[in-house]
């Protein structure tokens, strides 16, 4: 019984992720098709810096909620982190601005910055309010904020459309209104509480419990960006325009990364832990997925054109032969997630946070190289040498662990004492 609550638990996270991230998905092919180049480029930068406003949310106030409401109380946690998020939010929204300013001085360009610091301010505020419901266990408010926002996007989406008023800036503030309805949903949600003074908070509690948590969230953050960052900072908007609606194609099979990554842990945190192979079922869980990948590369292959100019329109259409290799860096991204999986199975964290930062400082370090000389070829270079590396350095890691783990067993009785003790083996 408890085994189909679990599944069923699983099944209703995935649900959730899957039409959020389906709804990110149609979005950007609106915006794609319906914005200038550069306008486009602005947001899919603004976009990779909201997600790294978000990674140190997370990691200051949403990955501690459950220590901090198991020590003080929900109700007093929530009303504490209440008021944390909205001294983020005024910092965060400061951080944001003078990154548009900058990003404007830099390409020359004079954008607006209210449609995006409004649809910056919801989106923090939906994910941070979906989550003290989270804390509460209370899943029918989860899935009633997810559906007032996807039902708002779709009915406000479909008004533009009959107006023929389907405008980039229209459509940013749809999104900002429909991620703040979501949020005020989740809040009347929650149990009524008032906010904490600011006078009041634990900020030191929370630096000394979080600042580990932050310093991993930015090593993964530029594990994963660092390469985009530069490709928009670097190459023409156009040509970082359309790589990135390419690989907003791609980033559909992220629907099946985050089954496995739902499925995976539940299934080999029993088994692996035992398993003196696990290297042998990591290759035979990865096969089909890994088959699957390769079958959406041959269709990319064939099919690309048509795909893209059926999507995005003809002003795209020559990055139609990049689907294909952009969607063949999802098997090192598969590989590498399995072993990430693998690592959180052996309690081997430590070797996540160093493959991120050997990843990170790879990536400072090439990525302009790269996309001066290259452009978008050096972009998928250094995006596949940046998974490479990511999965050599887990499995390498793992490999040492179990050899290690092997010795430890195999050493006599009065070693085994002296070896557990070793910094090494801790």
């Amino acid at each position: 019984m408890k085994t189909l609550l679990q599944i069923k638990s699983k099944a209703e996270k995935l649900g959730e992720q899957a039409l959020l991230s389906l709804n990110s998905f149609l979005l950007t092919i609106l915006l794609g098709r319906y914005a200038s180049a550069e306008t486009f480029a602005q947001y899919a930068l603004s976009f990779l810096w909201v997600l790294f406003g978000f990674a140190l949310l997370q990691a200051y106030l949403l990955q501690p909620l459950s220590y901090f409401s198991e020590k003080n109380g929900k109700r007093n946690t929530q009303a504490q982190f209440i008021s944390f998020f909205v001294v983020f939010q005024l910092l965060f929204l400061i951080g944001f601005k003078l990154f548009l300013m900058g990003y404007d001085a830099l390409t020359h360009s004079q954008q607006a910055h209210l449609p995006l610091l409004c649809w910056a301010f919801s989106y923090n505020a939906f994910y941070f309010f979906r989550h003290l419901l989270i804390m509460h266990h209370n899943k029918k408010g989860q899935w009633r904020s997810v559906i007032t926002f996807n039902l708002l996007c779709i009915g406000g989406i479909s008004g533009l459309i009959l107006l023929q008023e389907l405008h980039y800036h229209y459509i940013l503030y749809l999104l900002a209104l429909a991620l703040l309805s979501g949020s005020i949903v989740s809040y009347f949600h929650l149990p009524q509480v008032r906010m904490a003074a600011l006078h009041q908070l634990p900020w030191k509690k929370h630096w000394i419990y979080a600042r580990y948590l932050m310093a991993t969230a930015v090593f993964q953050w530029f594990s994963g960006n660092a390469f985009w960052v530069a490709a928009g900072t670097l190459l023409a908007p156009f040509l970082f325009s359309g790589i990135r609606l390419v690989q907003n194609l791609t980033g559909l099979l992220n629907i099946g990364m985050m089954a496995i990554d739902n499925y995976l842990p539940f299934r080999w945190m029993k088994k692996l832990p035992g398993e003196k192979k696990w290297a042998q079922v990591l290759l035979r869980e990865s096969l089909l997925p890994s088959v699957l990948i390769i079958f959406v590369c041959l269709l990319a292959w064939v099919f690309g054109e048509s795909i893209m100019t059926g999507i995005y329109g003809t002003t795209y259409a020559t990055f139609a032969h990049w689907i294909a290799p952009m969607a063949a860096l999802s098997l090192l991204g598969l590989w590498s997630l399995e072993l990430k999986i693998a690592a959180r199975c052996f309690s081997q964290n430590g070797l996540i946070l160093l493959s991120n930062i050997i990843v990170s400082l790879f990536s400072l370090s090439f990525a302009p190289w790269l996309l001066k000389n290259f452009e978008i070829k050096g972009l998928l270079i250094g995006l596949g040498a940046a998974q490479f590396l990511m999965a050599s350095s887990l499995l390498l890691g793992l490999i040492f662990w179990s050899h290690r783990i092997k010795e430890v067993s195999q050493a006599p009785k009065n070693n085994l004492s002296a070896l557990n003790k070793s910094p090494e083996h801790n």
